[in-house]
Formats: structure tokens, sequence, C-alpha cells
């Protein structure tokens, strides 16, 4: 008899331990409603939620007045040997495109644009046309001609997959300080901006 009470009392608090546990935690019924988690997170930012970095006037310019003579680059790359498209004409940004990397011969273009929010003209690149790589390609970011006077005030890389419906931030990207670029490695092709 005493153990048959010694079991039922096991019994009752595995119970209450059971019923305490599932009270005071997320049903498996209830969505999360953290607004940190993963699927929230994976979800981006828009863009006037974004203090996006300008370029550099002379840049704003070329591209409100629509003679843009630097700022856009094109090439036809073979998937045999691979290229780089960019760079000088683009104010530094480019892409780097090893052997391999593409499926078929592809012209691809490098494109200095103007990313909007908030009634401004952030700095962003185009690299067209969406296509996904065999193998990580090189993207190299400048920010030689963004409008940013290296004070203290931290910036940052963000990318969209949608044309600046929404953007992330670049996790981890390549910081080369002494030529002002950050690098990145993709498996295909997005549109990218600085901002705060």
């Amino acid at each position: 008899m005493k153990n048959n009470i010694k079991k039922l009392g096991m019994c009752v608090s595995l119970v209450m331990v059971v019923l305490i546990y599932t009270a005071c935690s997320d049903t498996p019924l209830a969505p999360s409603e953290d607004p940190f988690s993963e699927s929230v997170a994976a979800q981006g930012l828009t863009s006037d939620q974004i203090t996006w970095v300008s370029w550099k006037q002379e840049v704003v310019d070329q591209i409100n007045g629509g003679k843009l003579l630097r700022g856009t680059a094109n090439k036809m790359i073979t998937a045999n040997n691979g290229g780089t498209v960019g760079g000088a004409n683009t104010y530094g940004n480019k892409v780097v495109i090893p052997a391999g990397a593409l499926a078929e011969n592809s012209f691809i273009t490098v494109d200095v644009i103007c990313v909007d929010g908030n009634d401004q003209c952030g700095a962003g690149i185009d690299f067209l046309p969406s296509m996904q790589f065999l193998t990580d390609v090189k993207v190299t970011l400048s920010w030689e001609f963004i409008g940013y006077d290296g004070g203290d005030l931290t910036f940052y890389v963000y990318y969209s997959q949608d044309d600046g419906g929404t953007w992330s931030e670049v996790e981890t990207p390549e910081i080369d300080y002494e030529n002002e670029t950050v690098s990145i490695y993709v498996d295909h092709f997005t549109r990218f901006a600085w901002g705060f």
C-alpha cells in the first residue's frame, strides 16, 4: 500500500510539473509574437526604415541628370573564362566571376543607382541580370564615393532580393579599410545599398 501511495504521489508531482511548464510556456498552437524571431528577421526592413548613406554630390548629379558618364558597366562574360565587370567606371563597385560560375555565356551589368527612402538618394548598386551561379562570385562594394565623412557613425551594407521592397543587413562582409571596400561572396545577383 505504501508503494502505491508513493507511486501515486510521484505521478501527481509529475503531472503538476507538466501543467506548470505548459502554462508558463508558449503552446504549440499559438504563434510566437517575439519581434526578434528568425521568421520576423527574415522579412527584412522596408526602405523607409533605413537611413541611407547618400552618394557624393557628383554621383547624385549624374544619376539625377540622366547623363551617367560613369556608373554603368556591362560586359559579355564567357562561362569558360569568367571575368570582371565594373571597377573605375562604377565608382569601385564590381563583380568577379570565376571560370565555371556561369551555366552559359552571359551579359553582366553593374549599375550605380539611387535607392529612395525618406526622400533620400541612397548609395545603391544593382548587379544584373537576376541569375543563379554554379559557384560563388565575389561582389566588391566601395565606399569611396559615398557621402560619409569618416566620423564615428557606423554604416552597414544592406541587400535586397526583391528590387528594394525589403532589405537585410549583410552578415560578415570582408572589409578592406585601405581600399575602402567590402567584399561579399554570393551565389546569385541582388541589389546592395549603404545605410546607417
